[in-house]
């Protein structure tokens, strides 16, 4: 595999100097060049949103702390590249992704690259994945603007959420969240303006 959008995009994150060198190396070992699907945008549109898409993934394995020991749950897996990303930082990956395309695309993704601590399944994932919880962090990719009871059990306490939600003005908003003792979530920060939707594959 070429590795070398690879190196110009840990580059592009060294630049910002903010990211932890495991989140660097983590992007370094999984070439964007796989994750990507035939695509009419232009080489430099295609371009830039890999380092878009690099850049977020850094910042969001940053804000969720993730550490070797924790198990995650991904809802909304897309092509793969999001998760491949978690799974060199942490335990285990439990993903959900709902379109069986994608889907197909992510699992053989994951096996190019011989992820072994990922597990995924194809259904609607907003109930998370009870039979697998407890986790200590959870990313959904899909807008919601309120998290349903049952997937807040599945958290432990002091655990991070991530996920858009839509404002009023119609624009997606990237927030952070924490689990406190009693299981109920307490913002913690808006982290960017978002559109998941449009790198579901790269």
């Amino acid at each position: 595999m070429n590795l070398s959008y690879n190196l110009e995009l840990s580059a592009y994150l060294r630049s910002f100097g903010t990211f932890d060198t495991n989140i660097i190396s983590a992007i370094e070992q999984t070439p964007i060049e796989l994750f990507k699907v035939k695509s009419t945008n232009s080489d430099n549109n295609r371009l830039r949103k890999k380092y878009y898409v690099a850049y977020l993934s850094a910042v969001i394995a940053q804000k969720l702390q993730l550490k070797s020991h924790e198990k995650i749950l991904e809802i909304g897996s897309g092509s793969g590249y999001f998760t491949a990303i978690f799974s060199r930082l942490s335990r285990k990956v439990y993903t959900i992704e709902n379109f069986k395309t994608l889907y197909v695309l992510a699992n053989n993704n994951f096996k190019k690259l011989k992820l072994t601590n990922i597990k995924s399944k194809c259904e609607v994932g907003i109930n998370g994945w009870l039979e697998e919880s407890p986790f200590d962090k959870i990313f959904i990719s899909s807008v919601i603007n309120q998290i349903n009871d049952d997937l807040i059990k599945q958290i432990n306490i002091n655990g991070k959420f991530i996920f858009p939600i839509l404002a009023p003005s119609g624009v997606q908003i990237l927030q952070l969240f924490k689990v406190d003792k009693n299981k109920s979530l307490s913002k913690i920060e808006d982290i960017c303006e978002i559109n998941f939707d449009s790198f579901k594959t790269l």
